[in-house]
C-alpha cells in the first residue's frame, strides 16, 4: 500500500514524498521512503529537482531538506565589498604606486639611452647593407651639436684620392638619403673616434662596396672606431664598428671602463 502527499510548500520550496507501509512480520508496520522529488522553485522557474531513493527515518529526511534549503540560500546571497575592504585596498595600492613611480621615473632616461644606441646600430646596418647592394660607399654623417645625424649614398665623389673623396654635404640632388634621425630629449653624442673631413665639425662613419669600414679622407688606413653616447643619469654607451664592419654596443657607468 502506497500513498503520495506534500510533505512542505512554501514560497519557493515544495517537497513531495511517495511512501508505502510495508507489512513485515508479526503485522508491524514500518514506514519506508522510496522515492523522494525536492522540487525548489523560484519567481516560477524550476532551479532543482532531486530524486532520491533509500531507507531513512523521517529525522534524516527532514535534515537533507534543510540542509538544501540552506545551501540554495547561500548561493542566492550576493556577494561584494565592503567600505572597509575597499579602504584597505586603495591604500596598498598607494603604498605600490609610491615606490614604483619614482624607480620607473628614474629609469626613462636610461631606456631613451639604449633606444637610441639601438638606432644607431640599425642606421649603421642599414648602411653597410646599401653600400654592398648599390656597390658603392655609403657615409653616415654625425652631428654632435645637434644630435642629428643622417645617412645617405653620395654619388659625387672627388676627383683625388684613393679611395675618392666624397662631397658630404648631403644635400645634392644625387644624394640618395637612407635614413635620418634626431637624438632623443637628454641623450647626447659627446664623442665619437671616426674622421672628422676639413673644418666641419661633422664625423663621419664610411662603408665601401665590400661593407667595411673605409676612410672618408682618401687615406689608405682602417675606418674602423667608435660613437660616443651619454644620459643625464651618467650612464654611457658606445657603438663599435671593428674592422670587419661588425656592430656591437658597450656600457659604462663612468665613461671609462667598458663592458
Amino acid at each position: 500500500m502506497f500513498t503520495v502527499f506534500r510533505f512542505m510548500s512554501l514560497k519557493w520550496l515544495n517537497i513531495d514524498v511517495l511512501i508505502f507501509f510495508d507489512w513485515m512480520k508479526k503485522r508491524k508496520c514500518k514506514l519506508k521512503v522510496v522515492v523522494l522529488t525536492v522540487i525548489i522553485c523560484k519567481n516560477q522557474n524550476l532551479i532543482v529537482r532531486l530524486h532520491y531513493s533509500c531507507n531513512f527515518d523521517l529525522t534524516t529526511y527532514m535534515g537533507i531538506c534543510f540542509r538544501m534549503v540552506l545551501n540554495h540560500t547561500l548561493k542566492e546571497r550576493q556577494w561584494g565589498f565592503t567600505l572597509l575592504e575597499l579602504l584597505i585596498v586603495i591604500a596598498i595600492l598607494s603604498i605600490l604606486t609610491a615606490i614604483a613611480v619614482p624607480s620607473i621615473i628614474k629609469r626613462i632616461p636610461d631606456y631613451r639611452l639604449k633606444s637610441a644606441a639601438r638606432d644607431v646600430v640599425s642606421c649603421l646596418q642599414q648602411a653597410k647593407m646599401r653600400a654592398v647592394k648599390d656597390n658603392s660607399d655609403v657615409v653616415i654623417a654625425l652631428d654632435p651639436a645637434n644630435n642629428h645625424y643622417i645617412a645617405y649614398v653620395d654619388m659625387v665623389k672627388a676627383a683625388s684620392g684613393n679611395p675618392p673623396v666624397f662631397d658630404f654635404d648631403g644635400t645634392d640632388p644625387d644624394d640618395f638619403k637612407i635614413m635620418e634621425k634626431i637624438m632623443p630629449a637628454g641623450v647626447d653624442f659627446y664623442n665619437s673616434s671616426f674622421q672628422t673631413h676639413g673644418a666641419s665639425a661633422l664625423t663621419y662613419v664610411s662603408f665601401d662596396s665590400r661593407g667595411m669600414p673605409s676612410q672618408i679622407d682618401g687615406g689608405t688606413g682602417f675606418g674602423n672606431g667608435s660613437i660616443f653616447m651619454k644620459n643625464n643619469n651618467s650612464l654611457y654607451l658606445r657603438v663599435i664598428v671593428n674592422l670587419s664592419g661588425n656592430i656591437r654596443i658597450q656600457k659604462s657607468m663612468d665613461g671609462t671602463n667598458w663592458h
